[in-house]
Order: structure tokens, then C-alpha cells, then sequence
């Protein structure tokens, strides 16, 4: 049964304070006040079905924008352009695009150089191909360049 600390306290008799600590002394983890700890930023996305990778990219809020728009991403020569695309700044994009990395555990994309197209890492290769099965997308659908870059 689940119960929030200020209920195990009244039920107990002692002070919030005191069952935090006990808490931390058993190494017992809380979750994070404020919107961290709203169901939408714990709640793992259906699609990420038994994906070990998946149910740590999809999870969270807004976390299947970030996906769709990692997919976007995988389709154009570069941010900037997936960018326009999306109507949104590259600053948002390329921010979004780390934070979906840091999910993953390592970067998904390999900076492009002058005159070079970006490429997928391995890692984002992988990622790719996951998120299009999950949201059922074929590869005629979105036919993404795949990178042989480094993981």
C-alpha cells in the first residue's frame, strides 16, 4: 500500500520530519517535491512495452515529443533544419536532443561539420529504430539517414 509521508506520520504519531529521516537513514528513496513528483514525470509511455532502452527515453513529461522530434532530427541533414521544420528554435531542439541522449545514456547524434551532414551514433541508430517500431512508423515512412558514427 502506498502512503504519502504525511499520512504515515498522523498514522504513527510523529512529525513528518521524523519520518524523513528514519527514511534516510534507511536509505529509503523520496520522491522529488514539486513537478517532479506529479504522475506524468514517472509514468513510463505504454509504447516503451518491455524496451529496457525505450522505458528509459519514454518516460516522463513530454518525453514522446522529444522522441518524435529525435525522429524528425534523423531525417534531416541538420538541426537547423529539422528545427524549421518543427517551428521551434534550435536552441529548444538541440537542448531536447541532449536531454533524449542523457535518457539513452549517450549522445544520439554526431555533430555535423561544415558541409557534412549529421549523422546517428550507433546508439542513436538503435534508438531510432526502436522508437519507429513502437510508434509502428516503417522505414518508408521516415527514411532517416543511418550513420555509422561512434557510440
Amino acid at each position: 500500500e502506498r502512503h504519502t509521508i504525511p499520512e504515515i506520520a498522523a498514522e504513527v504519531g510523529v512529525t513528518m520530519t521524523t519520518i524523513n529521516r528514519h527514511l534516510e537513514a534507511a536509505g529509503i528513496p523520496r520522491r522529488a517535491r514539486g513537478s517532479a513528483s506529479r504522475a506524468t514525470a514517472i509514468r513510463v509511455d505504454p509504447r516503451a512495452g518491455d524496451s529496457v532502452l525505450l522505458r528509459r527515453i519514454l518516460v516522463g513529461q513530454d518525453a514522446t515529443q522529444r522522441a518524435e522530434r529525435f525522429l524528425t532530427v534523423a531525417r534531416h541533414d541538420t538541426m537547423t533544419a529539422a528545427a524549421t521544420e518543427l517551428g521551434v528554435t534550435l536552441s529548444i531542439l538541440a537542448n531536447q536532443m541532449r536531454r533524449i541522449g542523457v535518457d539513452a545514456g549517450g549522445p544520439l547524434i554526431q555533430r555535423a561539420f561544415r558541409g557534412q551532414p549529421l549523422a546517428l551514433t550507433k546508439r542513436g541508430v538503435k534508438v531510432r529504430g526502436e522508437l519507429l517500431r513502437a510508434f509502428e512508423v516503417s522505414e518508408v515512412e521516415d527514411p532517416a539517414r543511418l550513420g555509422e558514427g561512434s557510440q
